[in-house]
């Protein structure tokens, strides 16, 4: 196994997004690198993407996707965590492109697929575990299109546990043997943790009867952990369903790691409690490798719905048990709206808690200086209010706040 060429950026799209996301262009890269494979008899050229994540968190350990006929493939899985990372809106994963040569991967998939499945399990999987830092066994996804997307069923039926997760996109070569083998499969087993994503166009009708039988034998199948879904991409052609193929997949699959937001009080508690939102978290954390903390997102709608539905037991519930939550991150308006709102109940401890938060989190936030000076002059400070007043004039003159007027009224007021 060697190297054949340096880390290079991810391209030019996923840089202009990164660049857009205030993120390092150098964050996401992509490595090649070849396996001598003794079971195909030739070298193997395979990318690899590694999250901007996976170098900063040192002992975090990753799922891990293959893609077959990578040079066609490849980029799809980067972009669509590239493109949904900034809300935590998937969770980072590695990438694996296996190359193929359009003349020889029909051989690969069908007349050597045993040697290529040894090769995925004996060769690939085992050079990626050796030398990334990988969920192993727990996290491991396939995509193939055509006829890489047949052979999926025979990679299940010889190595069940090889991968965790396949996402087909119209499959080929799915013939009534392979069928029967793949029910007989399904049928021997009591617990499976698997996902099935098969997805065909509508124009494939040649792929109908197949289609058919295998929702018959997921129905069917007596197994438990079994998750599964078919679709018919309306709009999409044989060559086109590989993008939406892992779109939908992934989505699907990862559909855990969602950080739950809802609109309504009500909607969080047909939800559950606090502790069934907590709990939620927990698994999230044991599945991904990721905090079990609850997320910041989850935090915050919690305490403005709370807010705005002027429900403040729940409100003073949330605020205590999210202690952390105005440590830092998001946006410096928010410490002022909530403490507000505590100041409006007359809790001015809870108020200056928040605040004082604020303070430490956006030094130089006009909106903060701004409510503390209110805060002191509610309370007969007016001192210190006069001073974060001016301390709210000055960093709005600095940043050009629109609500700077406000702001020199305030502090004009005090000085009389």
């Amino acid at each position: 196994m060697k190297n054949i060429y340096l880390f290079v950026f991810v391209y030019c799209s996923f840089l202009s997004l990164c660049m857009s996301q205030g993120k390092s262009s150098t964050a996401s890269l992509i490595s090649g690198t070849s396996i001598n494979s003794e079971y195909l008899g030739e070298e193997i050229l395979i990318d690899i993407y590694v999250p901007p994540s996976y170098e900063a968190s040192g002992a975090k350990n990753y799922p891990v996707m293959y893609i077959m006929d990578g040079q066609e493939y490849f980029l799809h899985p980067v972009a669509y965590q590239e493109m949904l990372r900034f809300k935590d809106k998937s969770p980072d994963f590695i990438v694996v492109g296996i190359r193929s040569d359009r003349k020889i991967r029909r051989k690969w998939y069908a007349e050597r697929s045993e040697a290529f499945i040894n090769f995925l399990q004996s060769e690939m999987i085992v050079y990626i575990d050796k030398n990334y830092r990988t969920l192993k066994n727990s996290e491991r996804l396939y995509f193939g299109w055509e006829m890489a997307g047949g052979m999926a069923l025979k990679v299940f039926m010889e190595t069940p546990a090889l991968f965790n997760a396949f996402l087909i996109a119209s499959p080929t070569g799915v013939n009534n043997k392979g069928l029967a083998d793949f029910k007989a499969a399904l049928a021997q087993k009591d617990t499976l943790k698997s996902f099935f994503y098969f997805t065909k166009a509508p124009d494939e009708t040649y792929s109908e009867r197949a289609f058919n039988e295998l929702a018959t034998a997921f129905k069917n199948a007596p197994v438990s952990g079994l998750d599964w879904k078919l679709d018919d991409l309306e709009g999409e052609d044989h060559y086109t369903t590989p993008a939406k193929t892992i779109h939908n997949g992934l989505q699907i699959y990862f559909r855990d790691y969602n950080t739950l937001r809802f609109f309504s009080l009500k909607e969080y508690d047909g939800f559950g409690d606090l502790n069934a939102i907590k709990a939620y978290y927990q698994k999230r954390g044991e599945r991904y490798d990721v905090s079990p903390e609850v997320h910041k997102t989850t935090r915050h709608f919690l305490l403005l719905h709370a807010m705005n539905e002027d429900n403040y037991v729940r409100f003073k519930q949330y605020l205590n048990e999210f202690k952390g939550h105005f440590n830092g991150g998001g946006l410096d308006v928010w410490p002022g709206r909530f403490s507000r709102y505590c100041m409006q109940k007359k809790d001015f401890e809870s108020a200056w808690y928040i605040l004082n938060k604020g303070l430490k989190a956006f030094p130089e936030s006009a909106d903060v200086h701004y409510t503390v000076g209110d805060y002191y002059k509610t309370t007969g400070n007016d001192e210190q209010a006069r001073y974060h007043y001016h301390k709210a004039v000055e960093y709005a003159r600095k940043n050009r706040d629109p609500k700077l007027k406000e702001y020199e009224s305030s502090l004009k007021q005090m000085k009389k």
